[in-house]
């Protein structure tokens, strides 16, 4: 991995799953059994990107400490690296992505993908 990133570098990400009466069930990459997949495409992590979503997600406690509020920080690091997926309308047409859609995002499906970013970067969230 080159020491500066250009704007083209990106980090594809699978997402196995399937749809069961419970919600949504995620596969580990490895799982071979027939299953729903899409792909989501995002930016690599900058240092402007990294500052920039970390100064956004600290929060004051009471005791006057510094905190990361984790669902802004899950939040952000997905809308601001989120580049391109393969997810359709109804029509089977591409559904751009926007912030309006990302915010129609299964909450399981953030999370899974916020994880999947997380050990793929190994940016310490301090």
């Amino acid at each position: 991995m080159p020491l500066m990133h250009k704007d083209s570098d990106r980090l594809d990400v699978v997402v196995k799953y399937a749809e069961t009466a419970n919600g949504l069930e995620f596969f580990e990459d490895n799982y071979d059994k027939e299953c729903l997949k899409e792909t989501f495409n995002f930016k690599r992590l900058t240092w402007e990107m990294h500052k920039g979503i970390m100064s956004a997600v600290m929060v004051m406690n009471v005791q006057g400490q510094s905190l990361v509020d984790l669902f802004k920080l899950m939040d952000l690091k997905v809308k601001t690296q989120i580049a391109e997926w393969s997810l359709k309308d109804d029509k089977g047409d591409n559904l751009p992505v926007t912030p309006e859609n990302i915010g129609r995002l299964d909450p399981l499906l953030i999370q899974h993908l916020f994880s999947k970013l997380q050990a793929i970067d190994k940016t310490p969230i301090t």
